[in-house]
Parts: C-alpha cells; structure tokens; sequence
C-alpha cells in the first residue's frame, strides 16, 4: 500500500463507500461495506468490501465482518491481486476460517485457498470436537493440496487419566513440466492412561 502513498506530482485519487443491508431486521441477515478507490496515473483501482450474515449491522468499513475482500488492478505494474478473508462461527457446531487469494501478473499467475503452513491453511472446528484444516494452490507451475483431522482430548478423574491424540494427514502435488506426480498419506494414534502415578502409553503410525 505505501508505493501507492507516496505523493507525485499530477497524482490524483478518488474513493467512495456506502454501507448496505437488509431492512427488515436492522441488518442482521445481510450488511455490506463497499469501498472503491481510484488513483492516477496508472490506474491503480481497488475495490474493498466487508460484509456480515446472520451477524450484527456493520457500521461502517472499518469494523470487522465475518467476510473481507480486496481487489487491486495496478496498471502501473500490470498486476491484479484478490485477497478474501472469511471467518464464521455457529457456537458449538462450527467454527471456521479461511483465506483465499488469487494473483496474475509479470507471466505469472497463482491461486491458493490456504497455504502449507498450518497457521496459513482453511480451519475449521467441528462439533467443537473435531479440527480440521486444509489447502490447495495451483500455479503455472504446478498444484500442491493437502488436508489434515484430528482429534485430541484428555481427561482427569482424581489419581485416574486418560488423553488420546489421532489425526489422518493427507498431501498431493503435481509439477506441469516436467511432468511429475507425488502424494501421501499418514494415519497417527496415541493413547495414554495413568492411575496413581503408573502410566501406560501406545502409539500407532502408518505412512504411505
């Protein structure tokens, strides 16, 4: 953003936004932020939008909302990148959140919903028992896709415990050129009892 910031002369900017929703309910249902920016020379023009379902009415583009999204066309440096943010919850039953982003420019293109790092994946929280996270990147370079469910819990009952820890990994990825295909998947368990201080633990792992 702050390559777009520095002043030039004979430089020129124009922004609008308007706030929407449904009426009936004071926007609880649908509410929307729409930001659209334009500057010279260029054009760089990026459209920013926030919005809320079956949440409070957003009051303005500054708040927080379950979904964000910005797109940019800098015509400066023939590039468009979209960003969209979402993050949703139902208590109890599902929790998620996700990041999807799509760039072309410089030859180049990619699109990725999550990423490999397991802080930059799709999340998501089922039953509030169940975690979940995944991702899948194509690029003009080749596709990488990997999922990842577990669960883990442990409980307590006076000199008596017990914790399990299971999770199934999975991972795909081809290169276009030249042309080259890999995968795998892992299967993990791990059970661990205790009385009075005498534990006893087993653990189970299987790749492929």
């Amino acid at each position: 953003v702050q390559k777009w910031l520095v002043p030039k002369q004979g430089a020129f900017a124009l922004g609008a936004g308007a706030t929407i929703g449904t009426e009936a309910d004071d926007g609880f249902t649908v509410s929307a932020a729409i930001t659209f920016v334009l500057m010279l020379p260029g054009p760089v023009i990026t459209l920013i939008g926030k919005a809320n379902i079956l949440s409070k009415r957003l009051g303005g583009a500054s708040e927080d909302a379950n979904f964000e999204a910005m797109a940019t066309y800098d015509g400066n440096s023939q590039t468009f990148d979209l960003t969209i943010d979402a993050k949703y919850e139902i208590p109890i039953v599902l929790d998620i959140e996700a990041t999807a982003e799509l760039y072309v420019g410089g030859g180049e293109w990619f699109f990725a919903l999550g990423k490999p790092p397991h802080d930059k994946r799709v999340k998501a929280r089922i039953f509030d028992l169940f975690e979940s996270d995944a991702y899948f990147v194509i690029s003009d370079h080749g596709l990488i896709t990997g999922t990842w469910t577990g669960y883990k819990n442990s409980w307590s009952f006076g000199p008596l415990s017990a914790s399990i820890d299971a999770y199934l990994a999975t991972l795909a990825a081809i290169q276009w050129s030249p042309l080259q295909i890999g995968g795998g998947i892992e299967l993990y368990g791990n059970i661990h009892l205790s009385a009075f201080g005498i534990g006893f633990g087993l653990t189970a792992d299987a790749l492929l």
